[in-house]
């Protein structure tokens, strides 16, 4: 890169996760070479004296923060107050760390639990302008208090900003739990038969491949390098909006199991959660990879990963 970006000191919490394990891999293949990958078990973001001094002595030039404690909503539901806590707690230790050390640039990768359901699509400005989705409201909250946070900073840093992804689906390391849906049902249909979907037939849901999340990461680090960040809220566009139902079908096509029965759970709440990304299109970013063609690759993935 002309610009030197790859030489900067980039520092990456979360990296062990599904997405942080392959924006490293994506880094490194484009010759990123300064990175700081600290781990949950050598630094704890519940401490905030340990991250402070953990930046003072590594002064990172950038801060990509994908760390979060997440589950299905069954288990923040059962204990919603841990993950409130944990979540906040982890999120404001770290950005008054780097706002306290002066790193230039702090990404912090959100998501769009912190939307309210809505028929429409949500703007950057639709926070807090209705109820969240009550399985996961904790994880909710956590993520609208990590963007306030970014946005009031924003007013004098603004290289600090937040990008909300949609739903990621994609190969993930196979020690990590909480799989989530398209993981979980490529994992069922490549193993098991018989097997019961339960779901709303009406829920839709968008979706955006692992690579183009980490490509749309790259991208606006880019950006903030060259000090072309205008917003400190951005939506990134998914590949598709697709109703669940279709996701299994073709799951089932493209696995040739054919061994399954759906269940139309009406309880299960019907709601949406689409994203708004009109703002985006002024920044000229889209993603790549249509639906299908990420699901042949997670499912070949799957395949040939023993688990």
């Amino acid at each position: 890169m002309k610009n030197k970006l790859n030489k900067k000191k980039i520092c990456i919490f979360g990296s062990s996760g599904m997405l942080g394990t392959y924006l490293v891999k994506k880094l490194k293949k484009k010759g990123f070479t300064n990175l700081n990958l600290p781990k949950k078990k050598e630094l704890n973001l519940l401490n905030e004296k340990k991250i402070h001094t953990y930046l003072k002595k590594n002064r990172p030039d950038i801060i990509i923060n994908l760390a979060a404690k997440n589950a299905g909503a069954l288990q923040i539901q059962k204990n919603k107050f841990e993950y409130l806590f944990e979540n906040t707690k982890m999120f404001q230790n770290l950005i008054i760390g780097c706002y306290k050390n002066n790193t230039n640039i702090f990404l912090n990768i959100s998501s769009a639990s912190a939307y309210p359901n809505s028929n429409t699509k949500n703007k950057e400005k639709d926070i807090l302008s209705g109820k969240l989705e009550k399985a996961s409201e904790p994880y909710g909250l956590s993520k609208i208090h990590g963007i306030k946070l970014v946005e009031y900073l924003n007013k004098t840093k603004k290289n600090f900003f937040s990008l909300v992804l949609p739903n990621i689906y994609g190969p993930k390391p196979l020690n990590k739990g909480n799989f989530q849906f398209i993981d979980l049902f490529i994992r069922k249909f490549i193993n098991d038969i018989n097997i019961n979907v339960v779901l709303n037939k009406k829920l839709k849901r968008e979706f955006l491949f692992i690579e183009d999340a980490c490509d749309a990461i790259i991208f606006f680090l880019n950006k903030a390098f060259n000090n072309k960040i205008y917003n400190h809220t951005i939506n990134i566009q998914p590949s598709i909006n697709i109703h669940l139902i279709k996701v299994i079908e073709l799951i089932s096509n493209l696995t040739k199991n054919k061994s399954y029965k759906i269940i139309n759970d009406k309880k299960i709440a019907n709601s949406s959660k689409m994203l708004d990304y009109s703002t985006l299109k002024k920044y000229s970013w889209r993603p790549k990879t249509k639906f299908i063609d990420g699901l042949k690759k997670t499912i070949k993935y799957y395949k040939k990963t023993k688990f």
